[in-house]
């Protein structure tokens, strides 16, 4: 992708992101979802420059990372909630808007499909086994760059209270339940978790734990130990031994790099 079609992108963003203001204002977590996007566009230059990805290639995967949750936004507007199951699936509605507003029509054809394809995959539970390439690098790299900036959305939102102001950031749970067993098989088994079986705060961190099993690329591994994510991860989660056990499991998953 040649750098002026990223600007343009970048350009159009904005501007669609401009449509969702109230009396000159956004709706904090609209906000929450722009400043993400944003955030995740740099890591996703990051890690594609950390991967020896080429220029152009890069400039892809930063309108990847910008573009990746455009659906949210009508989402939240039309459903006042970020919970796919009970609304509409963000990835599939981003898709939909991106086509419908021809927005790459300016693209390479084979970069617009790539982006779209990336998009549509992002927020699976699992990528599906066999993905034509560059599809695959790309929405592995949307998804690293995704779980990232989760991480740190999540943190900050727990440390600063945001949570009770705000709890559908985590989608309404019990920020005070028990851990879910499901989930702690899913980490020793080497699955990734389920939105479904997340009843409480701990639970999400759980869920957290099973992304390092879907984490696609070393760089990403590197960037979650520079940001300390198994340490908040770990700090957050009660000291049980079946706890104990899934941290350790997770951190040999993240120095194996």
């Amino acid at each position: 992708m040649k750098t002026e079609i990223l600007d343009q992108l970048r350009a159009w963003f904005l501007q669609y992101v401009e449509g969702f203001r109230t009396d000159g204002a956004l709706h904090p977590l609209l906000q929450l979802k722009l400043d993400h996007s944003l955030r995740v566009a740099a890591d996703c230059r990051r890690l594609a420059e950390d991967l020896g990805w080429g220029e152009e290639e890069v400039n892809e995967a930063v309108a990847l990372g910008l573009l990746h949750d455009v659906g949210r936004f009508n989402q939240l507007r039309r459903f006042s909630t970020f919970s796919d199951s009970v609304s509409l699936n963000h990835a599939e509605e981003g898709v939909r808007v991106l086509s419908e507003d021809q927005v790459l029509a300016s693209c390479d054809p084979d970069e617009a499909r790539c982006i779209l394809h990336a998009i549509q995959l992002h927020n699976r539970r699992e990528l599906p086994q066999t993905i034509p390439e560059p599809d695959g690098r790309f929405a592995g790299l949307i998804r690293d760059a995704d779980k990232l900036d989760i991480y740190e959305v999540i943190r900050d939102a727990v440390e600063n209270d945001k949570i009770k102001d705000h709890p559908e950031i985590v989608f309404r749970i019990d920020l005070n339940g028990p851990v879910n067993p499901v989930l702690i098989e899913d980490v020793r088994q080497g699955r990734t978790g389920s939105y479904g079986e997340v009843k409480s705060l701990a639970d999400f961190y759980l869920l957290q734990l099973s992304w390092f099993h879907d984490i696609n690329f070393k760089p990403t591994f590197r960037l979650m130990k520079s940001r300390g994510v198994l340490e908040h991860i770990k700090g957050m989660l009660p000291d049980k031994k079946e706890v104990a056990e899934i941290i350790a499991i997770s951190a040999t998953l993240m120095n194996a790099v």
